[in-house]
C-alpha cells in the first residue's frame, strides 16, 4: 500500500549565477535535497526511470530568483547542472530508498494484517453490521498503528493524523469486504453427502 503523500519539501538552492551551479546547486539545503529525492525514489515503481525522478525532484526545487528572471542560457545551464545533480544522488541514495521503501511497506502490511485479523474474529463472534465491526477494529491495533507514525518520522516525511485517517477509511473498505466473504462462508450450508447409488445386480 501506498501509505507516502507526495514530495512537497521546498529546496532553496542559492545559486549566484552559472559559474557557481556546480558549487552550490546542492547545498542550500542539503539534507532537505536528500530527503526529496528518498522520497520521490519511495514512490517510484521497482524499475526506476531515472529521467522522471530527475523531473520530479525538481518540482522540489525553488530556481533562485535571479536565475529564473535572468537570461535563458543562464537558466538553461542552472537546469543542466540541477539535473546532473540529481542524477549522481540517485545513483548514491537508491539503496537506501529500497530500504526505506521496504520499512514502510513492511509497517503498512503489519498494521494491515493486524486490522484483518481482529476484524475476522468480531466477524464470526458478533453479528453487528459489516460497517461497524470493520470501524471498530480500527482501534484494535494502536502499536502497528503507532509504527508507521514512527517510519514515517524516521523518515522526515510530512504525515499527521489527517493523513493516517484518510489511509484508515481506505482500509476500513478493504475490511469491509474481507468482512462480508468470511460471514458469506460462515453461513454457507454445507453440501449433503451425496446418495448412496443403489446397487448394481447382475444380469
Amino acid at each position: 500500500m501506498r501509505i507516502i503523500a507526495a514530495c512537497i519539501l521546498g529546496l532553496t538552492l542559492a545559486v549566484a549565477g552559472p559559474a557557481q551551479a556546480q558549487q552550490n546547486a546542492a547545498t542550500g539545503d542539503s539534507d532537505a535535497f536528500r530527503r526529496c529525492i528518498l522520497q520521490t525514489l519511495r514512490e517510484t515503481d521497482e524499475q526506476i526511470d531515472k529521467s522522471k525522478v530527475i523531473n520530479n525532484v525538481l518540482m522540489c526545487v525553488k530556481v533562485p530568483d535571479d536565475v529564473l528572471m535572468g537570461p535563458r542560457p543562464q537558466l538553461d545551464a542552472w537546469m543542466a547542472q540541477a539535473k546532473r545533480e540529481v542524477a549522481a544522488q540517485i545513483e548514491k541514495l537508491a539503496p537506501r530508498a529500497k530500504a526505506e521503501k521496504a520499512d514502510e511497506v513492511q509497517v503498512g502490511a503489519n498494521y494491515f494484517l493486524c486490522l484483518e485479523g481482529h476484524a475476522k474474529l468480531l466477524a464470526l463472534a458478533s453479528d453487528e453490521a459489516a460497517d461497524l465491526v470493520a470501524q471498530a477494529s480500527l482501534s484494535a491495533c494502536p502499536a502497528e498503528r503507532a509504527a508507521i507514525f514512527e517510519v514515517q518520522r524516521r523518515y522526515g516525511d510530512d504525515w499527521d493524523e489527517e493523513a493516517m485517517k484518510a489511509m484508515d477509511n481506505e482500509l476500513a473498505k478493504k475490511l469491509l469486504l474481507e468482512i462480508v466473504e468470511i460471514r458469506a462462508e460462515r453461513n454457507v450450508s454445507p453440501a449433503p453427502p451425496p446418495e448412496p447409488k443403489p446397487p448394481r445386480t447382475p444380469i
